[in-house]
């Protein structure tokens, strides 16, 4: 492995979460809110926006069958 992200065979669903309750996922700045996103066949990145009206720290994860989990701690500062 190079440390560069492999692309993926097939479509990959990566579920969303925030530890916030207020915290809102979308595919666009100000967009819909979504729970979960695509990374195409073939791809390396999908992209999300994240937006919370609650100041304070918190922490997002994204989960798929296929790729595992990961978490980003942040600070919202509103």
């Amino acid at each position: 492995a190079d440390g560069n992200p492999a692309p993926t065979n097939a479509a990959v669903t990566i579920a969303l979460t925030s530890s916030s309750a207020t915290g809102v996922f979308s595919a666009a700045a100000d967009g819909t809110a979504i729970t979960e996103v695509a990374i195409a066949a073939g791809a390396t990145t999908a992209t999300v926006y994240y937006k919370d009206s609650a100041a304070g720290a918190g922490t997002l994860t994204a989960t798929s069958t296929a790729l595992g989990s990961a978490t980003q701690s942040i600070t919202i500062t509103v």
